[in-house]
Formats: structure tokens, C-alpha cells, sequence
């Protein structure tokens, strides 16, 4: 298993490409530009499968329209923030004064679901609190891994005060959701450096665990 990140955008975004299961295939995580992304996946003879979305503020998906359009890859959001793909209102892009080219989730998403994608099994995690929609993809094989998008960083956590953000739902999705998982996860997030789940739980100021020997 790989796990490629891509800075794209102009906003600092990790865009992930996850391969090396089934041969040729590969599956995108929150493409904020489709250049770094085609190339790659070019460059490494890969065929996009499915692009899986954290959430859809802007940041996260100013390339999502162009990757599906030269890959044909299935766009998969949580049903709350599927709408962002076309509204501008929903992914911020008008607060942001940007334009998106817009487009539709080819598969939305709940709490619970597993997406089947380049022979990988991820989890759908709703994660509430950064944004309405927000999701977490939790892999436990072949290695136990979470893209946790914009719900938690390296010592830190989303901002919760832009519109449909929550500050209590977001506390709870950390605490009551990644951090109740058994074991130990690679945590790969939507800005910043990687780090692990039980670090954070240990060490992350927003944990109702900090400080708590092992």
C-alpha cells in the first residue's frame, strides 16, 4: 500500500493518492488541484477509480471537476455536503471570492458505508463539526489508516466557526468517534503534517484524554 501526498491549491491542502492494491488503480482524497494529480497518477501509470471527498469546502475540491472529467473517477460525498460540489454557498467558494467549476456526487454517502475502491475497503466515519458533512475514511487493511480531512490535525482540530461549523459536534467527533477507535492509526489530514491517533489522544489539546500516561 501507498499513500502519495500532493500539495495543491493555494490554501496548503494535502490531496492524497491511495494505491498499491489492486495493480493500476488508485483511489484521490480531496483533489484541491487536478495538475499535481493527473501527473502523478500519469507519471506512475494509474487509473483513478474514485474520488473521495472529506468534505467540499472550496479548498478541498477545485480540482474535483477536471479529475472526473479526464479520469471519469466516481465523486463520492456525504449526502449533507454534496451540495457544495455545485453551490458555492455550501463550499464557501463565495466567501472565498473563488470560482468552481461545478458537479454532482456520483455516490453519496452515509455514516457507515464502505466504499470499495482500488481494492481497498474505506469506512465512512461522519464526522460532524468543521462542516455538517464531514467524513473520516478508515482503513484497516492492509494497514490501519484514517484521512481524517479537515476533523483533525497534527495537536489541533478544525476550525469550527464558519458557516454550518459547530464547535460541540466537532469536540465529539474527535473524541467520541476517531479517538474511541481501538489501536493505533496513521492520521493523514487535510493540512499539515501526518501524525497518529494515539498521539493525539495523548497529546492533541482537544482531547479529553491529554496527558493520560498509556
Amino acid at each position: 500500500m501507498e499513500v502519495k501526498r500532493l500539495g495543491t491549491g493555494h490554501w496548503g491542502t494535502n490531496t492524497y493518492v491511495l494505491y498499491g492494491k489492486t495493480p493500476g488503480e488508485c483511489v484521490v482524497i480531496d483533489p484541491a488541484g487536478d495538475t499535481p494529480v493527473t501527473d502523478f497518477i500519469a507519471q506512475n501509470g494509474l487509473r483513478c477509480t474514485h474520488i473521495l471527498l472529506t468534505h467540499t469546502h472550496f479548498d478541498h475540491i477545485m480540482g474535483v471537476a477536471a479529475l472526473k472529467a479526464a479520469t471519469g473517477a466516481l465523486v463520492c460525498a456525504h449526502a449533507i455536503d454534496a451540495p457544495g460540489l455545485h453551490d458555492p454557498a455550501v463550499s464557501l467558494a463565495k466567501m472565498a471570492w473563488c470560482t468552481i467549476e461545478p458537479c454532482e456526487a456520483d455516490v453519496v454517502l452515509q455514516d457507515g458505508d464502505t466504499v470499495e475502491a482500488a481494492g481497498f475497503a474505506l469506512h465512512v466515519l461522519h464526522t460532524p463539526g468543521h462542516t455538517a458533512g464531514g467524513v473520516c475514511y478508515v482503513l484497516e487493511e492492509p494497514e490501519k489508516v484514517i484521512f481524517s480531512g479537515d476533523t483533525l490535525f497534527y495537536r489541533s482540530v478544525g476550525r469550527s466557526d464558519l458557516a454550518y461549523g459547530d464547535e460541540k459536534a466537532l469536540l465529539s467527533s474527535v473524541n467520541d468517534r476517531l479517538f474511541t477507535l481501538e489501536g493505533d492509526y496513521a492520521v493523514y489530514p487535510g493540512h499539515g503534517p501526518a501524525t497518529s491517533l494515539a498521539a493525539e489522544r495523548l497529546n492533541n489539546p482537544f482531547s479529553y484524554q491529554r496527558g493520560r500516561t498509556q
